[in-house]
């Protein structure tokens, strides 16, 4: 039997060999002997589809990367080829809406196609939980990287802020508003490029059309959100302005010590200005945080301000720009810009049980845990 077996593997690996000559390197492990006899396409060719894994057990869960309201995210290992993604387990709520929203990020997952924002490789399904297999981004995000720098300076929030709104812009043109814009949620992949997680509060909502579930972050929370008013996708925008006024600063413009006085600070649209702001950092901020949504800079608008004026915006898209932080890694596993309060947390493995033959995919993004310093509010 296995002589036959063995026959059959040399016969097909020698005829693809002969097709698609390799180097002399030869497989050691049985999974790169596997490997081996798939031919790599060259440049211009098809390329063959993640390989088919039937469901989390698929996996080693290596860390701890965050914890959010429903569940956590870990760093993982595929069995097959020791490619490395992040998982987003997450416990199906037992309230209709939150349920909904997690449908939702699926969908959102699916369909989203942009270098700056985060993909989704495989989703799974099962009576208890839902399992998002996410693509690894070893930069970590923009709070641990603030909280080590206390501020950035305008060349590297310019960067940053450049690649958020042409993320955001990508959501709006595809008629999806996100609402969970923040520090945390924008995460860089190994070289150090800016790309959007956790779509958890995102949903696909028209051009010109308004929602008015309450949802998001306190501190990023725009003046129609607070007064529970229905609101459309300039809440996107008022939240980047937030972000740009956090990493020039070092904390939001409408820090209070109370939730009321927070709600206040945000109501009256006035807030501090330092001196080591530039004008033309300023004079964006402003127009993002102005009460009034009508007022607020559409992304053509905000793409033609002052503060982006020595901005090629095709080289930013085709991400040509080098970012500014360098990111020393060692390997694929390197977890060093993650925060060492959850990689050092237990990593449970828990088998998986399917509901549904047919409950896996293989499209999405990754989550990033809200740290636990943010008031979530949904």
């Amino acid at each position: 039997m296995h002589s036959f077996f063995d026959s059959a593997v040399r016969i097909v690996t020698d005829f693809w060999k002969s097709v698609f000559p390799t180097s002399d390197c030869q497989p050691t492990t049985a999974a790169e002997q596997t490997l081996s006899t798939i031919p790599k396409p060259s440049i211009g060719e098809f390329k063959p589809p993640e390989p088919t894994c039937v469901s989390p057990n698929d996996f080693k869960r290596l860390k701890v990367l965050g914890k959010g309201t429903y569940g956590k995210v870990y760093q993982v290992r595929r069995e097959l080829d020791g490619k490395v993604f992040a998982m987003k387990v997450v416990t199906k709520p037992t309230d209709g809406s939150k349920s909904r929203m997690i449908r939702g990020e699926r969908e959102i997952l699916e369909k989203m196609d942009s270098p700056f924002l985060c993909k989704m490789s495989y989703f799974y399904e099962s009576a208890k939980k839902r399992y998002f297999v996410l693509e690894f981004l070893a930069g970590g995000d923009l709070f641990t990287i603030l909280s080590r720098n206390s501020v950035l300076d305008e060349n590297a929030t310019r960067f940053y802020i450049a690649e958020v709104t042409l993320a955001l812009e990508h959501l709006y043109n595809h008629d999806v508003i996100y609402r969970d814009l923040k520090l945390e949620n924008v995460m860089l992949d190994a070289k150090g490029h800016v790309k959007l997680t956790d779509f958890g509060f995102a949903k696909f909502l028209e051009k010109g059309k308004r929602t008015s579930t309450f949802c998001g972050t306190a501190d990023y929370l725009s003046p129609e959100m607070v007064r529970k008013a229905p609101y459309d996708h300039s809440v996107d925008r008022w939240a980047m302005g937030i972000l740009m006024y956090e990493l020039l600063v070092g904390h939001t413009p409408f820090l209070a010590d109370t939730d009321k006085q927070r709600k206040k600070n945000i109501l009256s649209g006035e807030f501090s200005t330092p001196s080591n702001v530039s004008e033309s950092s300023l004079k964006l901020i402003k127009s993002l945080l102005s009460v009034s949504p009508k007022k607020r800079p559409s992304f053509p608008e905000i793409k033609e301000s002052d503060f982006f004026h020595t901005i090629d915006w095709e080289k930013m898209a085709a991400r040509g720009y080098e970012p500014p932080l360098t990111l020393s890694l060692k390997d694929e596993t390197d977890i060093s810009q993650f925060d060492r309060y959850y990689t050092r947390m237990y990593v449970e493995e828990s088998p998986f049980k399917c509901i549904d033959s047919k409950a896996k995919s293989r499209i999405a993004t990754f989550d990033s845990a809200s740290k636990t310093a943010r008031k979530l509010f949904i």
